[in-house]
């Protein structure tokens, strides 16, 4: 069975503290999704602290993830880390009782706490993707210096581009995320309309 998963014989009693020790591998294989912007460092401390309990076929499930991630800044293109510490608290039902909720003909006003509600099937909960998900909700959507290192981030940016192309994209307040975007030539479609000009210079 996977470090990530838990199995209800485990709590059926009464609440449990889960002690997962996953190997770096399945840290790293757990935030897989997430490399193209950041990149797990499993050398860091790596640590869920987690609380199960189960009320009938639900299980709930509090505690929290902590981890560091290396990232690269979108603006000045250096390494930088984010540490995350993301609560995690989620409901967690039965694959029938979750049907019975969210998958009936009649449609029914979302809650907040649906939002962090999921389901397992058979008697084991998967916990990667509820990690995960903790996980996302605490990076940021736009990986960049964070405010105390601004001054770095703006020497950086300013050695990468350099003083004329800087000077160019204040001129022109271009942003240097779509600079990349100056090298793409755009094929012109054979049925594009004749230019009209060279037709009334030509007749």
């Amino acid at each position: 069975m996977s470090t990530f998963e838990l199995e209800l014989d485990d709590i059926q009693a009464k609440p449990v503290e889960v002690d997962l020790d996953p190997t770096s591998g399945e840290v790293e294989s757990l935030f897989e999704p997430f490399e193209d912007d950041y990149h797990i460092l499993t050398e860091r401390e790596f640590a869920i602290d987690l609380q199960a309990s189960l009320d009938g076929t639900t299980v709930m499930l509090s505690g929290r993830v902590t981890g560091t991630f290396a990232f690269e800044c979108g603006r000045c293109l250096e390494e930088r880390e984010f540490e995350v510490v993301s609560p995690l608290e989620f409901t967690v039902l039965s694959r029938h009782d979750w049907s019975d909720t969210y998958e009936g003909e009649e449609e029914i006003a979302l809650e907040e706490k649906d939002l962090d509600t999921s389901y397992y099937e058979g008697n084991v909960v998967d916990l990667r993707p509820l990690i995960r998900d903790a996980v996302m909700m605490d990076l940021p959507v736009w990986p960049q210096c964070p405010d105390e290192l601004q001054d770095e981030c703006d020497a950086a940016y300013e050695s990468h581009v350099g003083d004329e192309t800087l000077d160019q994209l204040e001129h022109n307040s271009v942003d240097l995320r779509w600079w990349p975007l100056r090298d793409i030539e755009l094929e012109e479609k054979d049925d594009a309309p004749p230019d009209e000009t060279s037709e009334s210079e030509s007749s």
